[in-house]
């Protein structure tokens, strides 16, 4: 009986660990999501200090503040940098994210963009 009851704690202590580390890899570890969006074609582009958060420069680029929006075509407000260049109005970048920042970015054409995304870029704009 007691062999019976600590098994059974044991298989119940497994599956807790399992449940916690699935839980830390989907919302930590694994890209959530790519998103896409085009820098308007207004956008003024002028190299300046980045500035981190205790106000000391960083190096120069840019900052960008823009809407992306996924493959469905669900948007969703992402900020990014450029370190050392910027990008010229009407390029479209993909940018790989997880669910808090963005991990990776990429100059891609027009046609690349998943359909959705690019009718809501088009119809409701980046910024």
């Amino acid at each position: 009986m007691k062999k019976k009851v600590i098994l059974f704690v044991f298989i119940i202590l497994i599956g807790i660990v399992a449940i916690k580390v699935k839980v830390h890899y989907s919302e930590n570890c694994i890209m959530a999501d790519h998103f896409y969006t085009r820098i308007p074609q207004d956008e003024v582009n002028r190299y300046s200090w980045l500035i981190n958060n205790h106000g000391e420069k960083q190096f120069i680029g840019r900052e960008y503040f823009l809407v992306g929006y996924n493959e469905q075509g669900q948007s969703c407000h992402i900020t990014f940098i450029a370190r050392g260049y910027y990008y010229k109005p009407g390029m479209y970048i993909e940018l790989n994210t997880d669910k808090k920042v963005v991990i990776d970015q990429k100059i891609i054409k027009e046609s690349d963009v998943p359909k959705r995304a690019l009718a809501q870029i088009k119809y409701y704009g980046t910024k």
